[in-house]
């Protein structure tokens, strides 16, 4: 069987292409019958001695050059796996993805990660070619579609979609505390300037993004220093496409907030045996005493939130129920992960920005609020359940047993 993976681009080791690279891998080493093709644009990344094909998903703005396009490289593929098809921001791809898949006799997938439905700046063009959301679904007899958590089912059944779960895989082999690389790490990052020796480190795996909602992230950890705790904040990932980072440096020099934006990106690679790695990063995190941080509101599964347990690291801040439900489902403790109902869910990051700051300019309202989230008697809850939590991740969500599971579906 082979099975194509298409995707707008492979230029950087993005969230899906971690998803295809631990199906790739885990199909690879479960099945000999398995071969593997990705199509796409920017073919920088692409899992070891894995065929490819070129074709422009992200540049080309004619769809029917796009749909032949994909004719032509699927042509020796069993099954195709169309990554993201409705995240909105490429109408040419997701144009090209419907025509294709509903005019092909092949075996086609479509694999949600994203909604356009999520978000409200690319609604006008897209309704404006499709009319509305249904209508850009294709629904012929030979698509199937796949979510990666149960809430986006839902979703999509509500829409007159049937949907199959498949969660994404976590190559837990990679993820292991090793303390002398964490040592390195904390030696590089205090030479550089990241995080001093007094210093515990409050990680936050991700790119400078809106949805990362990382403004309330800045005032968690104004509320976890004191006199007695030194914590800084260190957002791996750095992005510069709008004026999101300078609000945040605005917050970070107004009220004095600890925090590295985005300067570990520089040390923090892909290749152990090029450098440091993720796993190297939680590493470090646990040596110096640490824990990682999520208050993303918007996320098709959130990595971050289950990852850094395989290193034993706990993990606080924000839940996203329509995530996190299946997490727990499968015995996840995050009791102590705070809702909603302390700061309302908003899509619009210049208002939470508003309410952060308004936050910060009133002594009581912060002290107030600080007694609700009780911080730190929850990063002690984390801890104890970090053995518990990391058997869950290791026993449902380890890329050999979602390889299983998709080759089982893609078999049916």
């Amino acid at each position: 069987m082979k099975i194509g993976f298409v995707h707008y681009n492979w230029k950087e080791p993005h969230g899906v292409y971690r998803v295809v690279d631990g199906n790739v891998q885990g199909l690879r080493h479960c099945f000999k019958d398995v071969s593997i093709k990705i199509i796409g644009e920017k073919l920088n990344f692409v899992p070891e001695g894995v065929e490819s094909f070129e074709i422009p998903l992200e540049s080309c703005n004619d769809s029917y050059k796009i749909a032949d396009d994909l004719e032509t490289a699927v042509k020796d593929c069993d099954k195709v796996i169309i990554e993201n098809p409705m995240v909105g921001s490429r109408l040419p791809a997701t144009l090209a993805f419907k025509e294709f898949s509903e005019n092909t006799s092949l075996d086609i997938y479509w694999r949600h990660h994203d909604f356009v439905d999520d978000r409200p700046d690319m609604h006008n063009n897209f309704l404006h070619v499709f009319g509305s959301f249904e209508n850009a679904y294709a629904r012929t007899s030979n698509v199937s579609h796949l979510t990666l958590i149960s809430f986006n089912k839902r979703r999509l059944e509500k829409k007159g979609i049937k949907a199959t779960v498949i969660p994404n895989p976590i190559i837990s082999s990679d993820f292991y505390y090793d303390e002398e690389r964490a040592r390195d790490l904390s030696s590089l990052f205090e030479k550089k300037g990241i995080l001093k020796q007094d210093e515990k480190p409050i990680v936050y795996p991700s790119r400078v993004l809106r949805r990362k909602n990382m403004e309330e992230a800045l005032l968690l950890t104004k509320m976890l220093n004191s006199p007695d705790v030194n914590h800084k904040l260190i957002i791996t990932l750095a992005h510069d496409k709008d004026d999101y980072r300078e609000e945040l440096e605005k917050i970070i020099e107004d009220y004095g907030v600890p925090c590295s934006l985005g300067e570990a990106e520089e040390y923090i690679g892909f290749n152990r045996e090029n450098g440091f790695v993720i796993s190297d990063l939680y590493s470090m995190c646990r040596l110096n005493k640490g824990f990682a941080l999520t208050t993303s509101v918007i996320e098709g599964f959130c990595y971050g939130l289950i990852e850094p347990w395989l290193v034993g690291v706990p993990v606080i801040g924000r839940d996203i129920p329509e995530v996190s439900e299946d997490f727990t489902e499968s015995g996840m403790c995050l009791e102590y992960m705070y809702g909603n109902d302390v700061f309302p869910v908003n899509n619009d990051s210049s208002e939470r920005t508003e309410n952060i700051r308004n936050i910060l300019d009133s002594p009581l309202r912060f002290e107030e609020i600080k007694k609700i989230l009780d911080l730190e008697l929850n990063v002690e809850r984390a801890k104890s359940h970090a053995a518990s939590n990391k058997e869950v991740v290791m026993d449902k969500y380890d890329y050999i047993k979602i390889a299983k599971e998709l080759y089982r579906l893609l078999n049916g």
